[in-house]
């Protein structure tokens, strides 16, 4: 049998989910003309980190500036950091 290694933030974030029964890493393909995306769990209570990639390089978004939660939709408001498209 073969392990795939993980980094850290994968461990704790993995760690975190089973405490809390949260969900962890949620991923979408952000589209330029995309300012909403609908998450998995529609009684979702808050978000706690948003990473991408800006610029070509890892970026962590910032709550209320760059997104907020609109429901149970992640919404990008439009005077915040948005990802490249694509990522």
């Amino acid at each position: 049998m073969a392990f795939a290694r993980k980094s850290y933030g994968e461990l704790t974030d993995s760690m975190l989910a089973q405490i809390t029964r949260g969900v962890v890493n949620e991923k979408y393909e952000h589209a330029a003309s995309r300012t909403k995306y609908r998450l998995s769990y529609p009684n979702i209570k808050g978000i706690v980190s948003v990473k991408g990639t800006l610029k070509g390089a890892p970026f962590e978004f910032r709550r209320d500036a760059d997104y907020r939660l609109s429901g149970s939709m992640l919404e990008w408001l439009p005077a915040g950091e948005k990802p490249d498209a694509g990522t």
